[in-house]
This record gives structure tokens, sequence and C-alpha cells, in this order.
């Protein structure tokens, strides 16, 4: 009789029965893949990181340019025919804003006075003095729009008219200065006689103080 030969049993490789030499080729290669993958990646990664920051940054700070700030007033003059900006800047508010001219009817020189407001210039005083004459009486702020009109010198106070919009006709009032923040813009030299010149106000922007932080003042007369 043959002997019989023992069964040979055949054991299935599952996860409980690993095969240590293919497991550990496997791993190797594995390592070899990230040894090579990984640098890649964190390229990619910074890349990517390079180009979203600056976008990002832009956005927000197109956003923020765009918030308008409290306790400043932006003045602008600009000349009406060719829409050349005469003078730009930007007011704490309270800042005096000074307008001069001689009144061509009377021959009076008239003194206006403003003050930077919440994005407006407040009117508060009005002054029409007779060159060399003695000061000028006193009246209420009811009188000024009379008097105005029908000549005279008079001194008048706390008028408290805000403007966020005035158009000055050069041919109607007599060599017009603007002065403010101890720069002097010259109306009548920059658009002639009978040229109009607008001023405005609004509350200024922070991309007014990132993109334009010094005030332009064309035709300045520094020390006027």
């Amino acid at each position: 009789m043959t002997p019989r030969r023992p069964a040979i049993k055949s054991i299935p490789l599952h996860s409980d029965n690993p095969d240590p030499g293919r497991n550990k080729a496997k791993d190797q290669v594995n390592a070899v893949d990230l040894l090579y993958q990984s640098p890649v990646g964190n390229q990619r990664m910074r890349h990517k990181t390079k180009i979203v920051l600056p976008i990002l940054a832009v956005l927000c700070l197109g956003l923020l340019s765009q918030v308008s700030l409290p306790g400043y007033t932006r003045i602008e003059l600009t000349e009406e025919a060719g829409g050349e900006k005469l003078l730009t800047v930007v007011a704490p508010d309270g800042e005096p804003v000074t307008l001069t001219w001689r009144n061509s009817q009377f021959g009076y020189d008239v003194t206006e006075v403003f003050y930077t407001r919440d994005g407006l210039i407040v009117q508060d005083q009005v002054t029409f003095s007779e060159p060399g004459g003695p000061l000028p009486p006193r009246v209420s702020a009811a009188d000024v729009a009379d008097l105005y009109h029908t000549g005279g010198t008079f001194d008048a106070r706390g008028l408290s008219r805000p403007f966020s919009r005035i158009v000055y006709r050069i041919g109607e009032i007599g060599d017009p200065k603007l002065r403010v923040k101890n720069q002097t813009a010259a109306l009548k030299k920059e658009a002639g006689f009978g040229g109009r010149v607008i001023l405005t106000t609004a509350r200024p922007k922070l991309s007014d103080f990132l993109l334009d932080p010094v005030q332009r003042v064309r035709c300045s007369l520094p020390g006027a």
C-alpha cells in the first residue's frame, strides 16, 4: 500500500493573514511614492496660496476703500468747462474754509467763513466791509439775504447754512479766492472771467487717504 501524503492546507491571504514579503515590498513602493509626491503637492499648495492670498487682499482692500469715514469732509473745486480739479483736500470736521471776493456792484470786500462738518461745509459768517473803512456793524443772520442785494456794510455770524454744492460764477464775483488748510486757490486765474467753478463736498472714503494722501491744489497761492 502506497503511503498517503499529508494534505497541504491552502491559507488565503486575507488582511488577517498578510503576506509579509508582499506587503513589505508594497510599503517600500508607497514610501518611494510619498518621497516623490509630497514635495510636488507642497509646491502646488504654495503656488495656489501665492495666487489666492493677493486676490483676497485686493478684494478686502477694495471693500474697505469704499467705507466712508466719519469726522472728515472731502472738498473739491472743479472747473466746469474743462472738468479739471483745481483743489482736492480732505479736512477734519471743524476746519475753517474762507472765501474772499470783491463785490463789484458796491465795491465792498466780502469774506465768507465756513467750517467743515459731516461731509458738508457750513456757512457761519459773512462780512461786507469797505476797504480802508470802519468796522462793519453786526447784524442778525436773518437780515443777510436782504443785505446781499440792498448794499451796505455788515457783519453777520452764526448763520449755520450747510452746503454740499456751490457754483461760483466768476462774472458775478470779483477775484474769488478759496482758502483751506493753508492753501489758497485763485478761481479767476484758473477759470477766467465768465467761467464757472463748482465746489462739492462729501464724506471721504478710505481710498481718498490710500490713493490720494496728499491734497492737490492747482493754481495755489501759498500765504495769500
